[in-house]
């Protein structure tokens, strides 16, 4: 430490870089992996933490992993209260008793055209060295797509995940995701566009959608990416699995608390006889309603999300040529479809109860995992009987993560204005706006984990007493860099195509795998043999 802040000084000359903050919600075995290796001194700076009752408690500290059958978390203390990098234990929990953990992770970036405060540039370096010293940041452990920062008139704040899944040219597609940190500042809004995943981003388009509403109105945009206003949102009144346990706490709110199932648990019992959970969704029904819409906060989930990877990797060398047949062949694009709405790993169906019938009345699309989005589902509750409206959904064990469900109705009006980018620029400083602008052949293409860009926007006037909700309509598609191909696995691809439910065996088997050579891991290096936590 005394080596960091002899550096603190050199800091002031730097007045052209800004701190990049991430909080992600971790399952406790994905949080336990990101350290690396079983050392009993890796820590991880956390905002808060959920524990098994759907509870979530704001803590901002570390944790350590450094005992087989609990969590410690520390407070920091430092020199006259100047600077905290000591760690004192508060309290440790056992680990069945911590669902997941907030995880705040400050990286710094040099911005583009922006000089911030020198206080500013002090704690930022200051904390990314003390960073680098304590632990080098792991590499992606998964897939995903462009990183949206939203400027929030201090610094670049992670808000936004678009077209996850989008990993063929074919699939390319438009997204419509909230930025609930973004804020106007000199008349400006800024975005921060970043690859920090193994892969190649192809970024088409984006701009603003900028929602103008009455103070208290919940603005959600449905599959098509409108945005909807509603004066009228109704909680859940009950929620169970097919099991009958009660998920009412997890799905209740929009908060951090996520609902996900116990892969260590499940993945000790394969093969499954049933690879689907089985939630219902129970809300009061509003009197003399007969549209609503199902507000959704639900995303891919990690595990779920780098399963991607493998899959491509089993077609070894022939993956340029399925690659071919997708983008090249409506009859090959319709059969990914076909497979994708039958297995439900990315795109999940939403049923209502009509007079003891479950009816389809549309489906929720994967987003995240980094970033969940909401969703306004439409559902026709003109055939539903009694006072209650009863909603279905079969996800696949292992592929999502639920937030929170409501029932929204009351549509209100709202005024929605399109705001196309002023001025975009790469890391290197060159104009990258022509690329932005308009669904064409000319993209915006990020091929390595240092390419990044700063977008801006002109912020149209808000009308007094009005309140705002800014959404980025971002079309693109991205392409995983894969490990070197050889010859295909053809026994496993007529599994993946032909079998239904295998992706899920195949996914837990994968779990199951990790998570044993992690254990041996542990093991070796003295750490004991039971690490993984209760909860997935």
């Amino acid at each position: 430490m005394k080596r960091t802040w002899s550096l603190v000084p050199l800091a002031l000359v730097f007045l052209a870089w800004v701190s990049c903050t991430t909080v992600k919600h971790l399952q406790l075995a994905t949080a336990e992996k990101s350290v690396r290796s079983p050392d009993s001194l890796a820590t991880l700076h956390v905002v808060g933490y959920t524990t098994a009752d759907a509870y979530f408690h704001r803590f901002d500290g570390y944790v350590r992993f450094d005992q087989p059958d609990s969590i410690h978390f520390y407070n920091t203390t430092g020199a006259n209260g100047f600077v905290s990098y000591r760690l004192s234990l508060a309290f440790a929990l056992a680990r069945s008793n911590v669902a997941s953990l907030e995880v705040r992770q400050v990286k710094t970036l040099e911005t583009i055209g922006t000089v911030v405060a020198v206080t500013t540039v002090v704690v930022v370096l200051v904390a990314a060295l003390t960073h680098h010293e304590e632990k080098q940041a792991p590499p992606p452990q998964t897939t995903s797509c462009p990183l949206v920062y939203s400027w929030d008139g201090a610094q670049f704040v992670l808000d936004a995940e678009p077209y996850g899944g989008a990993t063929i040219h074919a699939l390319e597609r438009t997204d419509v995701t909230e930025l609930e940190h973004l804020a106007s500042s000199n008349g400006r809004y800024r975005l921060l566009l970043t690859n920090e995943m193994e892969e190649t981003q192809h970024t088409n388009r984006i701009e603003l959608m900028v929602v103008d509403h009455a103070s208290g109105v919940v603005v959600a945009p449905d599959l098509e990416g409108m945005p909807h206003g509603f004066t009228a949102v109704h909680r859940l009144v009950e929620a169970r699995d097919q099991a009958g346990r009660d998920l009412l706490p997890w799905l209740v709110e929009k908060d951090q608390a996520t609902w996900h199932p116990d892969l260590a648990a499940i993945s000790k019992h394969l093969p499954l006889t049933d690879v689907r959970d089985h939630i219902t969704l129970t809300f009061d029904r509003p009197a003399g309603v007969r549209n609503a819409y199902l507000l959704a906060d639900v995303a891919t989930s990690p595990w779920g999300a780098s399963m991607i990877r493998p899959m491509l990797e089993m077609r070894g060398a022939t993956l340029g040529l399925f690659y071919a047949a997708i983008n090249a062949n409506e009859g090959a694009r319709r059969k990914l479809h076909e497979w994708n709405e039958r297995e439900e790993l990315f795109y999940l169906d939403v049923e209502v109860e009509e007079g003891g019938r479950w009816v389809r009345h549309g489906h929720v699309i994967g987003g995240g995992p980094v970033v969940a989005e909401t969703r306004a589902i439409p559902l026709d509750l003109s055939r539903v009987t009694g006072d209650r409206v009863r909603v279905r959904l079969h996800p696949p064990i292992g592929y999502w993560m639920f937030n929170a469900f409501r029932l929204a109705d009351a549509e209100a009006p709202i005024r929605v204005q399109t705001v196309a980018p002023q001025n975009a620029q790469d890391g290197e400083g060159r104009s990258v706006l022509a690329s932005l602008i308009g669904d064409d052949n000319a993209y915006l293409t990020f091929a390595t984990n240092e390419d990044r860009g700063v977008v801006s926007f002109p912020a149209p006037a808000q009308v007094r007493g009005m309140s705002r909700t800014v959404f980025a309509r971002t079309r693109g598609w991205y392409e995983i860099r894969l490990h070197p191909l050889g010859f295909p696995d053809l026994a496993e691809i007529d599994r993946m195509t032909n079998r239904p439910g295998y992706p899920v065996q195949f996914a837990l088997l994968k779990f199951r795998t990790s998570a044993d050579n992690w254990l041996a891991q542990a093991a070796g290096e003295g750490r004991g043999s039971n690490v993984m936590s209760a909860r997935n």
